[in-house]
C-alpha cells in the first residue's frame, strides 16, 4: 500500500511495519509510532483517554486541537482511532 493520505496540515505516507513490533501497526503515524518508546505523540503527551468505546477507538477527555490523522471529532467530542494508543491504554490504563 503507497497512499498519501491528508487531513487539515497533516500529511503523511503509510509505512509497511513498524520499528518494535511489539504493539500494533500505526501505518498513518506521522511520528514513526516512537509512542511505545516514549510514552509521547511527538512532542505532546498521549491523549487523555475518558473510556474506551470499543476495539482501536478511545473517548477523548479534552477537545484540544492536535493534528492527527488519527484524532476524529465525532459529535460534541474527540476519539482516537489510533491502535498502537488503544493497545497502551489497554495495557496502562492512559
Amino acid at each position: 500500500m503507497n497512499t498519501t493520505i491528508e487531513r487539515q496540515d497533516v500529511k503523511v505516507t503509510p509505512r509497511a511495519t513498524t520499528s518494535d513490533g511489539a504493539l500494533p501497526d500505526a501505518i498513518f503515524c506521522p511520528h514513526d509510532c516512537a509512542c511505545g518508546a516514549t510514552g509521547k505523540c511527538g512532542e505532546h503527551p498521549l491523549c487523555e483517554v475518558a473510556y474506551d468505546i470499543g476495539v482501536n477507538v478511545l473517548a477523548l477527555t479534552t477537545k484540544q486541537q492536535i493534528l492527527c490523522p488519527y484524532r476524529v471529532s465525532f459529535g460534541c467530542s474527540e476519539v482516537c482511532c489510533c491502535p498502537r494508543h488503544y493497545a497502551i491504554y489497554g495495557k496502562t490504563g492512559r
